[in-house]
């Protein structure tokens, strides 16, 4: 093992879904290098809960080389901000500009978009994880709603999509939409082919493409009979076209 560094993996929140899975998972395999991490985020669950669903074993890190921000542990402040995209994410990319500003870390982890801060202002390494950037919806108007179209639902999708419009102009003065050529301390990784075609255009490169740890634990079973089975993980919507298969 090579020198222990000081890492930050800044989450929005941490809850119960596959972006969160990804960081916990990284922060798992930087704990297990002998790395020490502090682990930022407005809120969630104990650590231990979040143990149990994502199958991490952060539990016995924390204390040792695990620290763990909560920033708003209860109430009804996180339960608003936790519903408002837009005032939570302005709370939380300043929370990432006092940390980077602090200059206490060798390496800042953040997911999906890059905030559009002044990345002079620390000497840390930023590796950028991004399951497909919010930005990339914002500039090339992707909407999953569009794909929706029974006549009955049309006045539900068309009152959602004029949300959404208002929600995006707000938004879209928070992140980073341009070249990162002169920002030399950014990493840029990508978690699939169609992730990395977006980000080159919102950002103009990607350093690397790596996909999300997936945990098969029938894998050691060789012996199983293989059917033809089709298996589908994350929210059955409209635009993902389950019928077709």
């Amino acid at each position: 093992m090579g020198k222990s560094l000081k890492i930050a993996v800044t989450n929005l929140w941490n809850d119960f879904g596959g972006g969160t899975r990804v960081a916990l998972y990284i922060t798992n395999i930087l704990l297990e290098e002998g790395h020490r991490v502090d682990l930022h985020s407005l809120g969630g669950p104990q650590i231990e809960l979040l143990d149990r669903v994502h199958g991490t074993s952060l539990t016995p890190h924390i204390g040792k080389n695990l620290k763990v921000k909560y920033y708003l542990v209860r109430g009804i402040q996180r339960q608003i901000l936790s519903k408002i995209t837009i005032s939570a994410l302005k709370l939380f990319y300043k929370i990432v500009t006092e940390i980077l500003s602090q200059r206490r870390y060798d390496v800042v982890f953040l997911f999906d978009d890059l905030p559009n801060i002044n990345f002079e202002r620390t000497d840390s390494t930023i590796v950028l994880y991004s399951h497909f950037p919010l930005a990339a919806r914002i500039v090339y108007n992707i909407y999953d709603e569009l794909d929706t179209d029974p006549e009955y639902y049309k006045y539900i999708v068309n009152a959602r999509l004029a949300k959404e419009s208002v929600k995006r102009k707000l938004l879209k003065n928070l992140f980073h939409i341009g070249s990162t050529s002169d920002l030399n301390n950014v990493k840029i990784v990508a978690n699939s082919t169609v992730t990395s075609i977006f980000a080159k255009k919102i950002w103009g490169r990607v350093d690397q493409v790596i996909y999300p740890p997936v945990n098969n634990p029938l894998s050691s079973h060789r012996e199983l009979e293989k059917k033809d089975v089709v298996v589908t993980l994350g929210v059955i919507s409209p635009n993902k076209y389950h019928g077709v298969v």
